[in-house]
This record gives structure tokens, sequence and C-alpha cells, in this order.
């Protein structure tokens, strides 16, 4: 069915995003360590498989189909799975910073808009598909179709 298909494309686009965050998050901790961006061409998964961020990469790779093992490229595109050439590195670094930029803010207002929404002054989001806030039963909206209407 056609609703069907359009969601799980849209998981893939979201699954893809996180995939190019995660590469930025993974690129800032090695270059803490010490690692320079000509090396990343080279590297694979298994090289600086240590790395937490490192495995939250793997993770998210492997969720999306993409190569996740230690022999795999450590830094591939989120749309083929192949490895990135060092022609192509700094363009696609930058995106993987603007796109996990992006991600956060988003996040954040998610959060924000949580807190107006529950009057809480402290909202925790444990997984990104977390963001949506519950959908009310029919009892206990009291007429107004479940999850939607003004909460006040």
């Amino acid at each position: 069915d056609l609703a069907v298909a359009e969601l799980d494309q849209l998981r893939r686009d979201f699954l893809r995003k996180a995939v190019l965050a995660a590469t930025d998050r993974a690129w800032r901790a090695l270059a803490a360590e010490g690692y320079h961006a000509d090396q990343l061409v080279v590297l694979t998964l298994g090289d600086v498989a240590a790395a937490p961020e490192v495995q939250r990469l793997r993770h998210r790779r492997a969720k999306l189909g993409l190569p996740a093992n230690d022999s795999d490229a450590l830094i591939v595109d989120p749309d083929t799975g192949a490895g990135v050439d060092a022609a192509s590195l700094d363009r696609h670094l930058r995106r993987a910073r603007l796109t996990r930029v992006s991600v956060e803010a988003n996040g954040e207002i998610c959060r924000g808009l949580l807190r107006e929404r529950y009057h809480e002054t402290h909202v925790t989001i444990s997984r990104p598909d977390a963001c949506h806030p519950p959908i009310a039963s029919p009892a206990s909206t009291t007429g107004r179709a479940a999850g939607l209407g003004s909460a006040r």
C-alpha cells in the first residue's frame, strides 16, 4: 500500500541522516584522538572499532543495510554504501556536519515543544523516533480526536 511504502521511505531517509550525523560524531572523536582527515579514506571500521561513536555509526549503518563489518570502509556514502574517496571526503564531512547540526537542532525544538505542551521542565528523549508525543486514548480526550486538539 502507498502509505506504508511512503512511511518506509521516510524511515530510510531518517536512517541515512542518522548515518551522516553519526559519521560526523565519529570523525570528531577520532580527530580528538589525533587522526587526520586524510586518514579517513583508508581506515576501516575495525581499525577504530573501540571508539563508542564508531560503534553507534556501525549500528546505524547495519540498520540501513550498509556495510558494517570490521573490514568495511569507515566513511561511506549513506545512499550507496560505497567508500568515500579522497576527492569527495571534504564535501562528505561538511554534509555530515551539517546533517548532525540539523538533527540536533530539530531534536531541541521537539524537546521544547514537548515541554511546552506537557508543561514539563525536563524532557528526555532516548530514541530519535521518540520525538512524537503519546497519543491519548479516546476515553481521555473528552470528545476530541485522540492526540489532537488543545491540551489546555
